[in-house]
């Protein structure tokens, strides 16, 4: 059976939901046809290249409505996604090209939430702005605005709103004097191509860049695969063509790197087409690659042809920096935050110095780009981390970091309230009574939250407590929707006859939020599970802070199973044999006396490690190099990669930091395994 579905909560729009579909509609429309500029533009825009500079480049904003509207989406090419901001005026959406850049034209394409008053404005460093355009009657729709000015940094500034909401922008295109132009040739063509599997010899990686267009390059018949092109030299790519063979990518990323291991996505969709597909891309890089995550068949990925396209005469000079901006951040006060910020260069061989600014007071940055410390002091700040090279070439990212105060049961703990009325709960026959509460937010009725235990089925509208028996090793389901339902979780547990030992884990999956509440007759409480803000944001809000958090080989694991759930990495295909990023663990292992066990057994703790507990949490939480002493010091875990990041993120989002990340993550006692002899009730609140 299907979940049961439900309505998405929104803050508003409902009324207007028909209009937005026209408009979206329109905006697709005139974003496929050439480009012009209106009628009224004093400027020809054949004078103006056709590259849209702002293409996938770094964007900040003055404000969000929520995170489902990130600056990001002004500049993705996406017309189905958009920046929002908050209902108050001035409001800004700031795009860094890189470099100082000529420019002549400037798209705007408005949601509904247009600028009547609004200025375009260029800076060189992002600090000194100089007006280049400006208007008190601003119409909404697609505005093609000629001007004249050029800067690194270009921002619309609204002064004026035409609604009661805020400024909302499908899409924000800045087009240059310089290198605006296509080129092309072809410099993929038989350039030096490997991939990540082959069907079979028939099918190599070179017949994919060999211009042939009977000749194929086809991978094995799995997810995820890649084909590499080595261009030789950094590149400015501005297009990528796909001729796909039957077998093609439904799901799929464009990603370049400076040196072949670190990888930025200049495109990506979920609803590819197969057929020959023409890409219109802005990046940099010597190698490029088409990175599939979903085949549209049964088969594997199959490309007749991949061809490449830079852009002529490129304008701007020096070197671009690129910082991956991680996205809003929410931390405790007292529980320790480590958060790698991500940049890249356009250039080899160049030494990226990171540097921040608005940090919460009890954080630094390292010059790799390593957050860390422990939050002192609850309040919300706008953090700017800057990644400079040996030119001088810098790159920023700016977004918001809100550190909560801890709660009454610890950090990161809920209010009393959150647990229900404790004082109702039955007591025990048995061994102890379990009391399940709906902490979904809304999202589901009791009526359709569900348990399953020992052959018994029940929802908590019908049966929300538990007389629990003396069990060995038992597990709880937790099922949303019905109970059969592709949302659930389930806590593990062993209940002896005056005792209990029970936790949440992450160890597979992450499904469902859940946190625990175990009370003894003596009085004594314990906590664990997902922290009190993870509980309060939305389902796809959590997804997205995973993808934003953590390092690059992990963030498809926000959209493997989505939304159902977050898979462990151990269970990723990526991670094992043939993946991607199968040798993920393989050097650093060997270098700590473990060269039997791979990446994925080293998640799983699997392997020798199955009998070496304190080497397999050594290598997940990347203190296995360090003396033994050091190694139990929470202060050092997940301090640099390569690491478990997918349990470093469920640590950072529990109660007290405590959680199953993975098989032997007690190891140090930093598990959610928690136990209680002469146990009362425990209380298990299952969200959405």
């Amino acid at each position: 059976m299907s979940p049961i579905p439900h309505a998405e909560a929104r803050r508003r729009f409902r009324h207007r939901s028909f209009g937005a579909v026209i408009a979206a509609f329109t905006l697709v429309a005139a974003f496929l046809a050439t480009t012009a500029p209106s009628q009224g533009a004093v400027t020809s825009a054949a004078a103006c290249g056709t590259t849209n500079l702002a293409l996938n480049h770094p964007a900040t904003a003055s404000s969000l409505e929520n995170a489902s509207f990130p600056a990001s989406a002004a500049v993705d090419g996406n017309l189905g996604t958009r920046w929002s901001s908050a209902f108050s005026d001035p409001q800004w959406l700031e795009v860094d090209l890189g470099s100082t850049q000529s420019i002549c034209q400037v798209t705007l394409n408005w949601e509904t939430a247009y600028a009547t008053a609004f200025q375009i404005q260029t800076s060189p460093d992002g600090s000194t702005w100089t007006s280049i355009y400006s208007t008190s009657t601003g119409t909404g729709g697609t505005q093609t605005l000629s001007v004249t000015g050029s800067g690194r940094y270009i921002r619309m500034y609204g002064t004026a709103r035409a609604t009661q909401y805020g400024y909302s922008l499908w899409e924000f295109g800045v087009f240059g004097t310089g290198g605006g132009t296509c080129g092309s040739t072809d410099v993929a063509l038989n350039k030096p191509a490997t991939a990540s599997s082959l069907e079979n010899a028939g099918f190599p990686a070179s017949a994919a860049v060999d211009g042939n267009l009977g000749t194929r390059w086809s991978s094995a018949f799995s997810d995820p695969q890649w084909l590499e092109v080595d261009l030789g030299s950094t590149q400015s790519i501005c297009q990528v063509t796909l001729n796909w063979e039957t077998a093609y990518g439904k799901a799929f990323q464009i990603q370049t790197s400076p040196d072949g291991t670190t990888w930025t996505s200049i495109y990506s969709t979920s609803a590819g087409t197969g057929g020959t597909q023409t890409l219109s891309v802005t990046g940099s890089g010597r190698y490029v690659r088409m990175y599939g995550t979903a085949r549209g068949t049964q088969y594997g990925y199959s490309l007749w042809e991949f061809g490449i396209y830079t852009t002529a005469g490129s304008g701007g000079g020096g070197n671009t920096v690129t910082v991956t901006n991680p996205g809003s951040q929410t931390s405790t006060v007292g529980t320790a935050v480590s958060l790698q910020i991500n940049a890249t260069d356009s250039a080899s061989g160049q030494t990226l110095t990171d540097t921040a600014t608005g940090l919460p007071a009890g954080l630094s940055i390292s010059s790799s780009g390593l957050i860390s410390g422990t939050p002192g002091t609850a309040a919300t700040s706008s953090v700017t981390v800057t990644a400079t090279d040996t030119t001088g070439a810098a790159g920023t990212a700016t977004f918001s970091w809100t550190v909560n105060s801890a709660g009454g049961g610890g950090s990161g703990a809920p209010p009393a309230s959150f647990w229900g009325n404790t004082s109702a709960i039955p007591a025990a026959h048995n061994v102890l009574e379990v009391s399940i509460v709906n902490q979904t937010n809304g999202q589901y009725p009791d009526s359709q939250v569900y348990w399953s235990f020992n052959g018994q089925e029940e929802s908590i509208a019908q049966q929300p407590y538990i007389d629990m028996p003396a069990n060995s090793a038992g597990r709880m389901y937790f099922y949303l929707g019905s109970p059969t339902s592709q949302y659930y979780d389930f806590i593990e547990f062993t209940v002896g006859a005056s005792s209990i030992n029970v936790d949440t884990t992450r160890v597979d999956r992450f499904g469902l939020k859940l946190a625990l509440l175990l009370h003894g007759h003596d009085g004594s409480s314990q906590e664990v599970g997902e922290n009190y803000a993870t509980f309060q944001e939305s389902r796809s809000a959590t997804f997205q802070r995973f993808e934003n958090a953590v390092p690059a080989q992990f963030k498809e694991l926000a959209t493997d199973q989505a939304p159902y759930g977050i898979p462990s990495p151990g269970n990723d295909p990526a991670f094992q044999a043939g993946g991607a990023y199968a040798n993920y663990f393989t050097s650093y292992a060997a270098a700590n006396g473990d060269s039997s066990d791979s990446t994925a057994q080293i998640f799983g703790c699997g392997g020798t490690l199955a009998a070496n507990p304190p080497l397999c949490a050594g290598l997940n939480r990347h203190v296995a190099q360090l003396p033994a002493a050091q190694q139990t010091n929470p202060a050092n875990f997940y301090q640099a990669g390569p690491a478990n990041y997918y349990a470093w993120f469920w640590h950072q989002n529990a109660i007290n930091g405590l959680q199953y990340g993975f098989p032997y993550d007690d190891d140090a006692g930093q598990s959610s395994d928690i136990s209680v002899t002469n146990p009362q009730y425990l209380v298990v609140a299952v969200g959405w």
